[in-house]
């Protein structure tokens, strides 16, 4: 199983985004962790927010008040402010 212990993304002023992520992987009883980073630009439409990482990967949201809203491989992630 794959949990994720930690996933963070911040987003800066220009446009541009940094996201870490940490993952905790169990296998046959064996546990590892793995980390991973991405980065890319962000751009707005109303409510909407795309990451355009620099692997060329997409990644779609909605911002509602303080809360980014993003599903990724049918994976809801909600980032708080």
């Amino acid at each position: 199983k794959t949990e994720i212990v930690s996933d963070t993304i911040t987003l800066f002023q220009g446009g541009t985004f940094a996201r870490a992520r940490d993952s905790r992987i169990t296998e046959n009883g064996q546990v590892t962790m793995q980390s991973a980073t991405e980065t890319g630009s962000y751009s707005l439409l109303g409510t909407s927010i795309t990451l355009n990482s620099v692997t060329g990967k997409a990644t779609l949201g909605i911002i509602n008040g303080n809360a980014m809203t993003i599903v990724e491989a049918g994976v809801t992630s909600v980032f708080s402010k």
